[in-house]
């Protein structure tokens, strides 16, 4: 498996209290189809998603975003549109929390586990994999690089990820080992440790209400969330 890492970024936490003007991605693009897929091992969940076949096709690219607001599956729309005119299909979904037809009202669905497996159940359900005996390349950004790292090492060498990531592209997020080193132990930076804390603000089950609501009216609202238990759900994630 080919590994890209584009960009390591690590967010100043200061960067919180900068205000932001509203993401607004589109619901849909020209040449993509959307809908939702409900994946048949995940009962009751149906997520919203954009889909483009290549014509030639090489093979098949997942996309997933990260914390990157409503409709934010919206941000590869035009990533996806070039990348199928050299014959990679491309599929990329709001993912767990994101899509109001998958965003769980317990924590405890938001496991990194579940998470994971939700990559390979979408991939399933549209079998565009299918004629590559399973396997297809992963781009993700934020958390979407950190929930696809999970998936490369949860079972090590028979991890799902290793078995069917031809490639994995993370735009932000680097190896699971380097973030940790940073955080954690004797190579760690303290810059990092600081700058990473929002990252154990953003997961307290509480998150948008603690601290007069803080991460709600920065992120959420900066994000396109005007209900604060949406919004906390796509924290969770």
């Amino acid at each position: 498996m080919e590994v890209t890492l584009a960009l390591l970024a690590f967010m100043p936490l200061a960067a919180l209290a900068v205000p932001f003007a509203t993401l607004k991605y589109p619901a849909c693009a020209t040449g993509l189809t959307c809908g939702t897929i409900s994946p048949a091992d995940k009962p009751g969940l149906s997520f919203d998603c954009a889909w483009i076949r290549a014509v030639d096709e090489r093979g098949v690219v997942l996309y997933a975003h990260g914390n990157d607001g409503e409709l934010a599956k919206g941000m590869f729309f035009e990533t996806m549109s070039q990348v199928a005119n050299l014959g990679y299909t491309g599929l990329s979904c709001d993912q767990r929390g994101y899509s109001p037809g998958a965003a769980p009202d317990d924590m405890a669905s938001y496991h990194y586990d579940i998470l994971a497996s939700d990559l390979f159940s979408l991939m399933d359900a549209t079998n565009f994999s299918a004629p590559y005996g399973g396997k297809f390349h992963m781009v993700a950004h934020d958390q979407g690089a950190r929930v696809s790292w999970h998936a490369i090492a949860k079972g090590g060498s028979a991890s799902e990820g290793r078995k069917r990531f031809l490639s994995f592209t993370s735009l932000s997020i680097p190896h699971s080992d380097v973030f940790s080193d940073a955080l954690l132990g004797p190579l760690a930076d303290y810059d990092s440790q600081v700058a990473q804390q929002y990252v154990r603000m953003l997961v307290l089950p509480n998150s948008t209400q603690v601290d007069s609501q803080q991460i709600y009216n920065v992120i959420c609202k900066h994000g396109g969330w005007t209900d604060i238990s949406t919004c906390q759900k796509t924290l969770w994630w």
